[in-house]
């Protein structure tokens, strides 16, 4: 994907034309909303990424043996 200038992004994902103070408070609210789904899906995550990184590890082994031909 190509790198976009602030103002070819949609307004959803960086509203324009907000003063040093708005922009602030709403740089602030979006810290306090990741740090809120961090803390609720935090431990989920954790699980998830844990049960990949086991399925990786046992392609992984699959891909190269362990034991000799003979």
């Amino acid at each position: 994907m190509a790198c976009q200038t602030p103002d070819e992004l949609p307004v959803l994902f960086l509203p324009r034309h907000l003063s040093p103070a708005a922009a602030a408070h709403f740089i602030d609210a979006l810290h306090q909303l990741i740090a809120a789904m961090e803390s609720h899906y935090g431990e989920q995550q954790l699980r998830s990424d844990y049960r990949q990184g086991i399925a990786q590890r046992d392609l992984d082994s699959a891909l190269v043996p362990t034991d000799p031909p003979f």
